[in-house]
C-alpha cells in the first residue's frame, strides 16, 4: 500500500533545518533513509585518518557531517560544531582582524595588507577541546590537563564562546593573565618559566607551542573520542577586502586543522578536528596557500555523486527509494519494493524518469529534493508523480535553480553584474559562442548606456561562463563531423568535464530555461 506525497519526507534544501524539524516532530527519515556518498568511509572519518570533506555547493556536505556526528554520539563520543557562514557574523570576523598580526607587502596591483589567523584558530581548538573534556574521560595526566586550562585561559568556562576565543586582542590579554598563573605541574612549570623570560607579543605563540608540545601527555579512555567541525566555510564578498579577508581567514583555519591532527594524531590522542569545504572555495584558498590542496586530496573525502555511466544504478537515486522507503515505515506502511514503477510514471518530457532526474538536478542531492518537493507541491494529496505535476512546478524550480546559481556567482561578481549577467541571458538563445555574449552585451549597452558594468572585455566574459560553468549553470553542447555522421558532445562539469572549451558552443543548462524564458531546441546549432 502506498503513502500520499505529503507524508513522504523527501528532504528541505538545508540539512540542518531538516534535522531540527525533524527532532521537534519525532520523525528520523534524514538518519534512517540516510545514503553515504559513493568511495566515502565513515570509519576513515570516525578514525581521523580523513579530516577534510570536499565537494560542490548542494552535493550533501553537511548533510554527511551531520549523520557523521549521529554515529559519533551513538559510539558514546563527543562532537561540536563551528559554523564559519551563520555562526561568525561579519562584525564578529572584523572583530578578529581588529589588532592581528600583519604585514604590508607591495605587490604589481598595489599595497597589500596580508594577515595571519593561524594561531587564532589554533587558539580556539585548543581552548575548544580543553573546554569539553571530561575529566572522568582521562586515564593520564589530570595534572596537565588542569594546567592547560589555566594556561589557556578556560578553566573556569563551561562553554567556550568563538569570539572571546578567536578575537586577537583577548587573545594577547588572556596570554598576559595567564602566563603570570602559578603552575603546580613540574613538566609543564619549566616551559611557563621560558615563556615568561620571552618577549610578551608572542606570548600566545608560545601558549600555543606549550599546548601542542603537552596535550599528547593528556591520555583519553579508548572508548571516548573528541570531535570538533567546521562548516560552511564561505566568504562574505559585498567588498573586495572582505573577501580577501574571509579567504585568508578560512585558509588559515584549514592550516590550523591540518596542523592540530598531525599533532593530535602522533601521540595517539583521542582529539579530532574536521572542516568542510566547498571546491570552488577551495580552489581560490590554493592560490594564497598551495600546501592545502595537497592536504585535502591526502586527508580528505570528496562528495561526488556521479560515479557510474549507467543512470539506473546512479547511487544518487537510492537517496530518492531510501527516503520513500523509510517514510512509509514511519507511517506504519510496508515499504514497497520498487518505488519507482509505483510512485513515477516511465517517462517524464518523452525521457527517462531517472535520466531527467540526474540531468536536471545536476547530480545534486539538494537539487534533486527540491525538484521532487515542488513537483508534489502541485498536487501533494496524490501518490504518483505524473508529467503534469513536474510541467507546472517547471517556473517555480527553475527560479529556485538561478538563486542557487546567483548565490554561487555573488561569491564572486558584484551584484549588479550577476544582474548583467540574468539580463543578457534572459530570453536569448538556448546555445550561442561567448563572442556571441559580447556582441549581446554591446547591443544592450547601446539600448541603456553604462548597464552592462562587467562585460566589456573577453577576459571579464571567459570569467564569468567559468564559474557558470564549474556550478553546471552552462555546459558545452556542440558537434564534430564523422564519417557516420555528426558526432555530439555533450560536455558539463557535473558530468566529471571539469574545464570549459571557449571556444566551442555553450549551452543553458535546462533547469533554467523556463525563468531565463529560453527555449528548448532540439536542432543541431553548429
Amino acid at each position: 500500500m502506498t503513502i500520499s506525497l505529503s507524508q513522504v519526507e523527501f528532504g528541505e534544501i538545508d540539512a540542518k533545518n531538516e534535522v531540527f524539524r525533524q527532532r521537534r516532530s519525532g520523525k528520523s527519515v534524514f538518519f534512517n533513509a540516510f545514503q553515504i556518498p559513493p568511495g566515502i568511509s565513515l570509519d576513515g572519518l570516525l578514525s581521523g585518518d580523513r579530516y577534510f570533506i570536499l565537494g560542490q555547493k548542494g552535493c550533501g556536505k553537511t548533510a554527511l557531517l551531520l549523520y557523521f556526528h549521529k554515529i559519533a554520539q551513538d559510539n558514546g563520543h563527543s562532537t561540536e560544531t563551528t559554523l564559519f557562514r551563520s555562526g561568525i557574523s561579519e562584525a564578529e570576523r572584523q572583530q578578529i582582524v581588529d589588532g592581528s598580526s600583519y604585514r604590508i607587502l607591495d605587490t604589481p596591483q598595489g599595497t597589500k595588507v596580508e594577515y595571519d589567523f593561524l594561531f587564532n584558530w589554533l587558539w580556539y581548538i585548543y581552548a575548544n577541546f580543553l573546554t569539553r573534556i571530561e575529566k572522568s574521560d582521562v586515564s593520564e595526566g589530570h595534572d596537565i590537563l588542569d594546567d592547560l586550562r589555566r594556561l589557556i585561559g578556560i578553566e573556569n568556562l563551561s562553554k567556550l564562546s568563538s569570539v572571546n576565543s578567536l578575537s586577537t586582542k583577548n587573545i594577547n590579554s588572556s596570554a598576559k593573565i595567564n602566563i603570570k598563573l602559578p603552575f603546580v605541574s613540574g613538566e609543564i612549570s619549566g616551559g611557563v618559566d621560558l615563556i615568561r623570560e620571552g618577549k610578551e607579543k608572542a606570548l600566545p605563540v608560545q601558549i600555543i607551542q606549550l599546548c601542542e608540545r603537552y596535550i599528547g601527555r593528556i591520555k583519553i579512555k579508548e572508548e571516548s573520542r573528541y570531535y570538533l567541525s567546521f562548516d560552511e566555510l564561505e566568504v562574505f564578498s559585498h567588498k573586495p577586502d572582505q573577501r580577501e579577508r574571509d579567504l585568508t581567514l578560512i585558509k588559515d583555519l584549514l592550516l590550523a586543522v591540518s596542523r592540530f591532527n598531525h599533532t593530535s594524531s602522533s601521540v595517539g590522542a583521542s582529539l579530532f578536528s574536521i572542516a568542510s569545504i566547498r571546491s570552488e572555495i577551495l580552489n581560490e584558498v590554493n592560490e594564497l596557500a598551495p600546501e592545502i590542496a595537497r592536504d585535502v586530496e591526502d586527508f580528505g573525502v570528496e562528495v561526488d555523486w556521479n560515479v557510474k555511466s549507467d543512470s539506473d544504478q546512479q547511487p544518487i537515486l537510492n537517496i530518492i527509494e531510501a527516503r520513500i522507503n523509510a517514510s512509509e515505515i514511519e507511517e506504519g506502511q510496508l515499504p514497497s519494493d520498487d518505488v519507482w514503477s509505483i510512485y513515477f510514471e516511465d517517462q517524464i518530457f518523452n525521457k527517462d524518469t531517472k535520466s531527467h532526474l540526474l540531468d536536471i538536478s545536476m547530480f545534486k542531492p539538494r537539487l534533486l529534493i527540491t525538484h521532487l518537493n515542488y513537483a508534489r507541491s502541485i498536487n501533494s494529496s496524490s501518490n504518483h508523480f505524473n508529467q503534469d505535476m513536474f510541467t507546472e512546478s517547471s517556473l517555480a524550480f527553475s527560479t529556485a535553480m538561478w538563486r542557487e546559481i546567483s548565490e554561487q556567482l555573488l561569491q564572486n561578481f558584484p551584484r549588479n553584474e550577476v544582474a548583467n549577467l540574468k539580463s543578457i541571458l534572459t530570453g536569448w538563445r538556448p546555445s550561442f559562442y561567448l563572442d556571441e555574449v559580447l556582441k549581446r552585451a554591446v547591443t544592450l549597452n547601446t539600448s541603456v548606456p553604462g548597464s552592462m558594468e562587467g562585460f566589456r572585455t573577453k577576459g571579464q566574459i571567459f570569467e564569468k561562463f567559468a564559474l557558470l560553468y564549474e556550478a553546471g549553470a552552462v555546459g558545452n553542447r556542440f558537434y564534430d563531423d564523422a564519417d557516420d555522421g555528426p558526432f555530439k558532445h555533450d560536455r558539463w562539469h557535473f558530468r566529471g568535464y571539469r574545464e570549459p572549451l571557449f571556444d566551442r558552443r555553450f549551452a543553458i543548462h535546462g533547469s533554467l530555461r523556463k525563468m531565463l524564458q529560453i527555449p528548448f531546441d532540439r536542432v543541431r546549432a553548429e
